[in-house]
């Protein structure tokens, strides 16, 4: 039988990242030792520069409130299955600011100071009802936010 060794990347500018916390690993989490167990590592932006995160490859993308009402879950459901031998089933970047797509529970409009993601979903929502610009808060969220709590539905479900 063939043993496959994980290994993890980043799709990040390293150097906007802080650096590593003895607690943040993988294993037994710190304080809660036999009740909770990090299944990655935790990874830290510095706050005064804020990391930009790459998704690495194209799929279908879901938006998911976190357990803190500030930040977002990014899912992402790869649209091809070209990670032989295992099979991944999602891409999950959690702790993602939420003021960076959302201002009210509306899709903030294209600017230059948003994630290009943010442009992207306004650029496809335009081309697929054939209109040349935004008016208004025409983007119907339900197709990309759970505006489910937390843990109270999983991901297949959605």
């Amino acid at each position: 039988m063939k043993q496959y060794k994980p290994h993890s990347h980043f799709f990040t500018d390293l150097s906007s990242l802080a650096a590593a916390n003895g607690n943040d690993g993988f294993g037994p989490v710190a304080g809660s030792l036999t009740t909770k167990y990090r299944v990655t590592s935790k990874v830290k932006a510095i706050n005064a520069s804020p990391a930009k995160l790459y998704a690495i490859c194209d799929g279908r993308m879901l938006i998911q409130p976190s357990t803190d009402n500030n930040k977002i879950n990014i899912i992402i459901k790869p649209s091809t299955n070209n990670y032989s031998p295992l099979k991944i089933k999602y891409f999950i970047y959690r702790g993602i600011n939420k003021a960076d797509y959302f201002t009210n529970n509306v899709l903030n409009q294209p600017d230059v100071n948003k994630p290009i993601t943010v442009t992207k979903l306004w650029t496809t929502l335009l081309a697929l009802n054939g209109l040349t610009s935004p008016s208004g808060n025409i983007f119907p969220l339900e197709y990309i936010y759970d505006f489910a709590a937390p843990g109270t539905k999983l991901i297949d479900e959605v």
